[in-house]
């Protein structure tokens, strides 16, 4: 057995933070959350990945097939009643155990409800402890996604492929939808692993100095905030202040 670093050789614990990493399928998420878990274990800082597909998987393929449903199915209007907020309960809760004990968490997944309803950026309405929260949306067009979704041949999204005229509807191709509090911050899914890594570690710090995000003005014509060279929104007049 490795003995356990002395207390003058283990790394400092930082501040535990909680990251939704969110946008639609295809864009990544999953791929970016473990490259940033391995990364942080690897300079000694407790991160937990938390894919609420894992979570909540088995009992809700269990669900399904007893509502006489497909059991891969993840986006139809049944599964989205009955079974969804199962999934995500589930997952908060194992989130809030992890950050309980001092631990950082990332939640890959849509959250888009919770995204709208502003509820993200304030852990406790959903259960969670009072820690920084960082929200990022993964941005990308409906057509590569597309084909990223194809090309991963996964049993969960056969029901997006097959309904995906009905799935794609309202999907802003890709931007993120708009929310009663405040915005996520929007990443370019097209960029390089490494740049959104450091987009997340920008995102992350800010939190952890108190940097708490605000809810935008309205803006004219409902037009989001486009993508900057980092991938992060532009700053606009009316916008909180971005990284």
């Amino acid at each position: 057995m490795t003995p356990p670093l002395s207390p003058a050789r283990a790394p400092a614990p930082a501040t535990p933070v909680v990251m939704f990493l969110t946008g639609p399928a295809g864009c990544g998420k999953t791929t970016l959350a473990e490259a940033w878990v391995r990364h942080q274990i690897r300079h000694g800082q407790p991160w937990t990945l938390l894919d609420k597909d894992l979570v909540g998987g088995l009992h809700g393929q269990r669900l399904l097939e007893l509502l006489g449903a497909d059991p891969k199915d993840r986006d139809s209007p049944l599964f989205k009643k009955e079974v969804r907020h199962l999934d995500y309960a589930a997952t908060l809760q194992v989130a809030a155990a992890q950050l309980a004990l001092g631990g950082s968490v990332i939640l890959p997944g849509p959250w888009t409800q919770e995204l709208v309803e502003g509820l993200l950026a304030d852990p406790v309405r959903i259960g969670l402890p009072p820690v920084p929260s960082v929200v990022a949306w993964l941005s990308i067009s409906d057509a590569t996604r597309r084909q990223r979704i194809v090309e991963r041949g996964h049993p969960l999204d056969a029901w997006k492929l097959a309904h995906w005229e009905f799935y794609s509807k309202g999907s802003r191709n890709g931007e993120p939808p708009p929310c009663r509090g405040p915005a996520p911050d929007v990443i370019a899914a097209e960029l390089p692993l490494a740049a959104q890594m450091e987009a997340l570690a920008r995102l992350v710090e800010a939190r952890r100095h108190g940097d708490v995000p605000q809810a935008p003005a309205p803006k004219h014509g409902g037009q989001l905030a486009r993508t900057g060279g980092w991938g992060l929104p532009s700053p606009q007049p009316s916008d909180r202040q971005r990284l």
